[in-house]
């Protein structure tokens, strides 16, 4: 529906590895790359503002998986870790 409506869009998801596996994030790209989607961003997790404290602590070491931009390169036209 967004993608047909004819009005500027992006997809964008906020990958924290305690929320969202590797796999799951890929499924999610491809899942919207198959919707039409032609620009996707991937959003790091910020712990600003945040009250989890695990959240927080985990933070640190939260990556955006390789195999994540890779496919995100293949897949969209506009393509962006942020």
């Amino acid at each position: 529906m967004t993608v047909a409506s004819g009005i500027d869009y992006e997809f964008r998801t906020t990958y924290h590895h305690s929320l969202l596996t590797e796999n799951e994030l890929l499924d999610t790209m491809r899942a919207i790359s198959y919707a039409g989607c032609s620009t996707y961003y991937i959003q790091k997790f910020h712990s600003d503002g945040v009250e989890d404290s695990e959240l927080v602590k985990d933070c640190e070491i939260c990556s955006i998986p390789e195999s994540a931009v890779m496919l995100g390169q293949d897949l969209f036209e506009k393509f962006e870790v942020r």
